[in-house]
């Protein structure tokens, strides 16, 4: 679907469509021109609503890019995005639910995460009690807490010393030497083993941090 006037006024292209848009407010009403994929044309009536970006223009409802081709057009699948989140806890069954439920907050809307009540969800949802701005406050810090002692204990979880997860690597280590009769022998092999394990996870971690800054031309 292409746009092709506004209130009567002609839209060529993105810079014409932004410029009107700017111009616009809150609650107003637009007739809408459009011409459709099969040549036909004709006209809507919208009701602008507050932007979800904090501006002060009215907002109206669509993803508008700027492509090399002209100006796409496109609603927010929004009844797909809420059935992909409320399926999540049915696809934890599976290695590759684990994934991506451990990747969820890190991934943008448009890619299927959820990273807090962001301007453009709160619209999705509706709290019976309390104001709302607070409500969803409240929400992000009770999301955020939450994942934040997620990925602690995950990270907590590496075999790696001095975390948990390094001594637990050890000791299953120590016991499977048990073609080692020496106890102080088992005891030493184990260590060492868990030491080498500790510098390659820390280096590697140290390394995905710096390899960004590091110059393409030293590989």
């Amino acid at each position: 679907m292409c746009i092709i006037a506004i209130n009567g006024t002609t839209i060529g292209g993105f810079e014409e469509f932004l410029a009107f848009m700017n111009q616009t407010h809150p609650g107003q009403t637009l007739r809408i021109r459009v011409q459709t994929a099969s040549g036909e044309t004709k006209e809507v009536v919208v009701n602008l609503t507050t932007s979800p970006y904090g501006e002060k223009k009215g907002f109206l409802g669509v993803v508008v890019a700027n492509m090399p081709f002209g100006m796409a057009v496109a609603a927010f699948p929004t009844e797909e995005y809420l059935n992909h989140l409320r399926g999540i806890p049915a696809s934890l069954n599976s290695p590759e639910g684990w994934l991506r439920l451990t990747a969820l907050p890190f991934l943008s809307p448009a890619q299927g995460g959820f990273n807090g009540f962001s301007p453009l969800l709160t619209h999705f949802y509706k709290f019976p009690f309390a104001p709302q701005r607070v409500a969803f406050l409240v929400a992000d810090v009770i999301f955020w807490t939450a994942w934040i002692n997620f990925w602690v204990a995950l990270f907590n979880c590496l075999p790696a010393i001095p975390l948990d997860g390094g001594y637990v690597f050890q000791e299953v280590v120590k016991s499977s030497l048990v073609f080692l009769k020496e106890e102080r022998k088992r005891e030493k092999i184990s260590r060492a083993i868990a030491a080498v394990m500790s510098i390659s996870i820390f280096f590697l971690i140290f390394f995905s941090i710096i390899r960004p800054y590091i110059p393409l031309s030293l590989f």
